[in-house]
């Protein structure tokens, strides 16, 4: 299982073995996702090119798992896009 937290400024996420329960990989990126975005009410082109990178690096290091859970915070709900 892969749990993911795409904050405002940083993506982290953890890998666990559900059988042993134990943690084995992490990942943390800083993409900024607010920056600009409580003026312009949208994360921007620049923000949206660094989660993606972010996300395509962390299934790299991580590898994809068929049980995936991401949690966002207030700024990917609040954007109009």
């Amino acid at each position: 299982m892969i749990a993911i937290d795409m904050g405002s400024n940083t993506i982290r996420a953890a890998k666990f073995d559900c059988a042993t329960k134990k943690k084995i990989g992490t990942f943390e990126k800083i993409v900024k996702a607010a920056d600009g975005t409580h003026s312009s009410g949208i994360i921007n082109e620049a923000s949206k090119a660094r989660i993606e990178a972010a996300l395509k690096e962390m299934r790299q290091k991580l590898g994809d798992d068929n049980e995936t859970v991401a949690v966002a915070t207030a700024v990917y709900r609040k954007a109009k896009n």
